[in-house]
């Protein structure tokens, strides 16, 4: 009897407290902002070095399928050195790919 009567106790407590929310005007805090206009710079013409080029809309794909995610680039000599999804880096020299480290442990080991 006591445990229902502290839960009938609560529950009423908190509609009260949902209906004083829900229907006195004020609350939650005042909704209308201050807004104050403005308007941005015209951008500046891309000329130059920063002129829009179509250089790389035909560009071949090398080594599709086989390395996956390359990232940070480093050539060094004829050599193209870099790190792939997973954690290992690589050495490219032209259609030859070579293993040089691995960084990190294995997923779920």
């Amino acid at each position: 009897m006591g445990l229902l009567y502290r839960v009938r106790v609560r529950v009423i407590n908190c509609l009260i407290f949902f209906f004083l929310i829900v229907l006195l005007p004020g609350l939650p805090p005042k909704t209308t902002f201050p807004f104050e206009g403005f308007r941005f710079a015209k951008p500046r013409e891309l000329k130059g070095a920063l002129e829009p080029t179509n250089h790389l809309d035909n560009a071949e794909r090398l080594f599709e399928g086989k390395i996956y995610g390359p990232e940070a680039l480093l050539v060094h000599g004829k050599d193209l050195f870099t790190t792939i999804h997973g954690g290992e880096v690589i050495r490219i020299n032209g259609e030859h790919i070579t293993h040089i480290a691995k960084f990190g442990k294995p997923c779920g080991r």
